[in-house]
């Protein structure tokens, strides 16, 4: 299993997911969804559906929904991200 980000250009939110992940070195693939794309619409409603989420990114751990950017930043702090990441043999610095 994966670290997957789920974006769009132009979205501030997945850009300082991307740049929060970078940072405390996390590795992950992204799949951008462009709104210029034909099948954009229903792309983005199956995942807003399947997640319950309904907006941008949607980040996911291992299979597990994390949520969006202020979800990452509250599971780093808590050490979800921390304990997700591990369980797929990711290791996440400490920073105290």
């Amino acid at each position: 299993m994966t670290v997957i980000i789920y974006s769009k250009p132009g979205c501030s939110y997945c850009d300082k997911a991307k740049i929060m992940m970078k940072e405390i070195q996390l590795p992950y693939e992204e799949v951008v969804l462009k709104p210029e794309d034909a099948d954009y619409t229903q792309k983005r409603d199956n995942l807003f559906s399947q997640y319950n989420h309904k907006s941008y990114p949607i980040i996911i751990v291992g299979g597990i929904f994390v949520g969006g950017y202020s979800e990452l930043v509250h599971s780093y702090d808590t050490l979800k991200l921390h304990s997700l990441c591990a369980d797929i043999g990711i290791d996440i610095p400490f920073e105290f």
